[in-house]
């Protein structure tokens, strides 16, 4: 008779699905929200270029930093994430005169965001993979130790 129940290999929660409890999809909306995002998808899109950012980091008496710390805070202004009532879905808008760059811009950043996802379960995943060959070795090696042994067993009895 076969076992069909599933067999758990190792408890290692690689390859786990979306979040899905209520605080889980909270603080995915909080990395959604999170300055180093918004920096990202500025520098990605150039925004401190565009005149409606532009006009916000061009003054002289201010440092780069300052700059950039401003541009920042005027995109996350502009951005709004939410969660879609208790559901797991995210919603992201961005707030521009201009519908094009409001589109660019929500979908820059839910694209870095997943980007982002998908290169942490990847490395998850591959540190599995190493974690389960090293085990896959450590096996074998004690698997020829006992048919050694075996023979020799039998040779001597």
């Amino acid at each position: 008779m076969l076992d069909r129940r599933p067999v758990k290999v190792t408890n290692l929660d690689v390859l786990c699905e979306a979040p899905t409890d209520s605080s889980a999809v909270d603080t995915e909306v909080d990395v959604l929200n999170s300055p180093q995002l918004a920096q990202e998808v500025a520098d990605r899109l150039r925004l401190d270029r565009d005149p409606e950012f532009a006009r916000l980091t061009q003054h002289g008496s201010l440092g780069p930093e300052e700059m950039r710390d401003r541009l920042v805070r005027a995109v996350q202004k502009h951005l709004h994430v939410s969660r879609s009532g208790l559901s797991q879905v995210i919603d992201i808008r961005f707030n521009s005169g201009q519908p094009e760059k409001a589109a660019a811009v929500a979908n820059q950043f839910a694209r870095l965001y997943l980007s982002d996802q998908v290169r942490d379960k990847t490395s998850a995943t591959r540190q599995a993979a190493d974690w389960l060959a090293a085990q896959l070795r450590m096996l074998r090696d004690q698997v020829t130790a006992d048919e050694t042994a075996v023979q020799h067993m039998l040779h001597e009895g």
